[in-house]
């Protein structure tokens, strides 16, 4: 908000410490007067109307309307403000000028578009967007450029990339279906309404490949064994697009449906060359595949050019230059934290600056066809606490192909400036994607801000704190680069978390 001026912010379905968060007047507060923010405050798809629907914070939809509306929710992305608002007026239960107040957040941002002023019209972006550009050839371009780059290697035992022309077999419940590759929070996609106007995986491998392809879509372990006897090479898909993966879905495991398990088990005992393909909306944890599939791609849910990207990817069309932006933890973790407690530290921790168990891949990993070496020349850095340093590394292609590579520079926990909560072991402070050609090298530079450096006490405040610390440079496995940093000049408070859930409570880290 304060260091790219966001002109709009979104509250969230939940509950923070008992209050809605669309219902929650003291974190506009914050946003607004400590934050300086000057933009519209829209709700999630009716979280007003959950506030009594669905949370039962009040009785009724025109109660739900003031409590939007006195803590500053200047737009319902519902229906609650339609159908309430007036009545909430009638009734004595608003005042008109909150209504009146939101109405000119709302306008004020469209009016900074120039979309209420003819002569200006005409010069905005904004207002000169035809419905051409909708599905444009430039923007499904980008579209695929992104499911290319977004392709995650979490394993190749020498299967990938597969020759084409091969005998293909592509087993799994999503295969077949371009709408699982999408999650379930998109517009309209195809003209008809469905989705067959984009290829699924088994149709998109099948054309990359060029040789005979078959599909199963079941769940009978048996006969999944069966589709992959005749087959050269087989393509597994695991899928959690309809287990829970999409848009206002909860799971109470991150494990793998077990007849999808089961099929993918039976399939990789017979031995065959295969790739295990993830496609999810929030991680699986896959215990028993890891070992025993030999080659492993993580793809979420890339989109309508997904199926283009995934097969591509198989048969070394597209080198593959993704990393883990989620650490995969292992399907126990869920019983291992309490999800009431929204401690960070609590139990085996959480995230890859918490977590203290071995996670099945880590936050930041992903392999290539190629590969890279990370070396630097800098011995050690200074960063004055109101400014930033740069961080310069070389990253050398050492193999036969063109790739992109990712370089990540951490903060460590080896500092002496402490503070009163728990330090994370390490703490993403910056990072760069590059392409290299095969036998190339390139220097990278990675901008970090003071401020990235700076922690958080157990009173809220946020400061850079003049001091030694340390920067680890990866790329997400393999070389490991340890620069020494010196923080410079005087401390910089950056901000102060002031408690607005009633009480002098320490900030829950």
């Amino acid at each position: 908000v304060k260091e790219a001026g966001a002109k709009g912010v979104m509250c969230s379905y939940n509950m923070v410490n008992g209050k809605p968060t669309c219902g929650n007047a003291e974190l506009t507060k914050i946003l607004r007067e400590d934050f300086g923010f000057t933009g519209y405050i829209t709700s999630d798809s009716d979280s007003c109307a959950d506030i009594w629907r669905s949370h039962h914070y009040v009785k009724t939809g025109e109660e739900a309307v003031r409590e939007c509306l006195t803590s500053g929710t200047d737009i319902d992305s519902g229906s609650t403000y339609g159908q309430y608002l007036k009545s909430a007026l009638d009734k004595g239960i608003l005042n008109k000028t909150l209504a009146a107040t939101a109405l000119h957040n709302s306008y004020r941002t469209r009016f900074q578009l120039g979309l209420f002023d003819f002569e200006g019209s005409k010069k905005s972006k904004y207002a000169s967007i035809t419905k051409e550009v909708v599905g444009s050839a430039a923007h499904q371009q980008k579209s695929l450029d992104m499911a290319r780059q977004a392709m995650v290697l979490l394993k190749n035992d020498g299967v990938l990339p597969a020759k084409k022309g091969q005998k293909v077999a592509v087993i799994g419940t999503s295969v077949n279906s371009t709408e699982d590759l999408l999650g379930n929070y998109n517009g309209p996609i195809c003209p008809n309404g469905k989705y067959d106007c984009f290829p699924t995986i088994f149709q998109q491998v099948a054309a990359v490949s060029a040789g005979p392809t078959t599909v199963y879509t079941g769940t009978d372990a048996a006969a999944a064994a069966a589709a992959a006897a005749p087959a050269d090479l087989v393509v597994l898909v695991a899928s959690n697009a309809k287990d829970g993966g999409g848009e206002g879905h909860d799971r109470d495991s991150i494990a793998l449906a077990a007849d999808q398990q089961a099929v993918i088990t039976a399939v990789l005992a017979t031995g065959k060359p295969a790739v295990l393909v993830l496609v999810n909306g929030g991680v699986i944890a896959i215990d028993g595949l890891k070992d025993s599939a030999p080659a492993i791609l993580e793809v979420f849910m890339p989109g309508v050019h997904g199926a283009q990207a995934v097969a591509e990817t198989i048969f070394g069309e597209n080198n593959p230059g993704g990393k883990m932006p989620v650490t995969m933890y292992h399907s126990s973790y869920v019983n291992e934290v309490d999800f009431l407690d929204m401690s960070m530290v609590a139990g085996p921790g959480r995230s890859y600056k918490f977590y203290q168990g071995q996670p099945l891949y880590e936050f930041g990993y992903g392999l290539s066809y190629t590969t890279f070496a990370l070396q630097t020349t800098q011995t050690s850095l200074s960063v004055p606490a109101d400014g930033k340093g740069t961080v310069q590394v070389t990253v050398s292609n050492t193999g036969g192909r063109d790739g992109d590579e990712v370089v990540f520079v951490y903060m460590t926990n080896s500092t002496g400036s402490k503070v009163d909560t728990p330090m994370p072991a390490r703490m993403l402070v910056g990072y760069q994607r590059v392409a290299v050609q095969a036998g190339a090298s390139a220097a990278v530079e990675v901008e970090v801000p003071a401020a990235r450096v700076a922690l958080v006490d157990s009173k809220g405040v946020k400061r850079v704190v003049p001091g030694a610390y340390e920067f680890m440079v990866t790329r997400g496995h393999g070389d490991v680069l340890k620069i020494p940093v010196q923080v410079t000049g005087k401390e910089q408070v950056l901000f102060t978390l002031k408690p607005w859930w009633g009480q002098e409570t320490e900030v829950l880290i």
